[in-house]
């Protein structure tokens, strides 16, 4: 049994809807109130009345299935008119203004399509790609081709108030052997070593370039506007690598 599960009326103007559970998977609201105590327990626990509030707000309503969710987010189908579309909310909220920033900024060329958000409420409104089909379902040299052009896309200007890749990486250069450590060293050390120069050497950054940030396999889904489109950034503020396999 989930260790959260909510039932709620999704309204959508004057009909309603099917009275959709809201079920939070028990793994990631342990590991959630695990890190973020008492805070991450009170918005767990608001979510089935927020979740309505932006239903509303938003001319959305929920439909069944299996959604994906993240480290720190939830994803939940839904429609809008016709149109399908997902919800998402993020522990913290900031991730999700950080998220809208380069969403907006990238208007749906290479990325999914933003249609609304509410920072202060962790919340977006996305458009629905093929959650069934990442770049998992290419051959390797294929799958490199994609996220290379990808790279290359979604190297634009940087828009103000994103963390500087420098920054992270600094901090990541600084952590993780600590990390290494504290996890019961689960990594081969060679690794861990290899990383903490790697990290090193972007602490010198001074790009001024939207970085993606998380661009991996499962990061990158199947659509109809485009053919692949890259969901979940972590944005940074730095210097795009992008290496063409034509």
């Amino acid at each position: 049994m989930p260790l959260y599960a909510h039932q709620y009326v999704a309204l959508v103007g004057p009909r309603v809807g099917s009275n959709p559970v809201i079920f939070v998977p028990e793994a990631f609201a342990s590991e959630l109130v695990r890190e973020s105590g008492e805070a991450a327990r009170h918005w767990l626990e608001a979510l089935p009345a927020l979740v309505e509030q932006l239903c509303e707000r938003w001319g959305v309503e929920l439909v069944e299935g299996h959604a994906p969710r993240g480290d720190w987010n939830l994803v939940f189908f839904a429609r809008r008119a016709d149109d399908p579309c997902v919800l998402k909310l993020s522990y913290p909220q900031q991730s999700a203004l950080d998220e809208m920033r380069a969403l907006a900024s990238w208007g749906g060329q290479g990325a999914v399509g933003l249609l609304e958000a509410s920072p202060d409420d962790g919340a977006l409104l996305l458009k629905r790609l093929d959650d069934g089909r990442s770049l998992r379902a290419l051959d390797l040299f294929a799958a490199a081709e994609v996220a290379g052009d990808l790279i290359r896309r979604l190297t634009i200007p940087a828009p103000p108030g994103l963390r500087r890749l420098a920054d992270l990486a600094e901090e990541t250069a600084e952590t993780v052997r600590s990390r290494q450590r504290t996890l019961g060293h689960p990594l081969p050390a060679h690794w861990v070593e290899h990383a903490a120069e790697l990290a090193t050497g972007l602490a010198s950054d001074v790009g001024a370039d939207l970085v993606h940030g998380d661009l991996h396999y499962d990061n990158v889904l199947a659509g109809t506007r485009q053919p692949w489109s890259a969901i979940d950034p972590k944005p940074v503020t730095g210097t795009p690598n992008a290496v063409s396999l034509n």
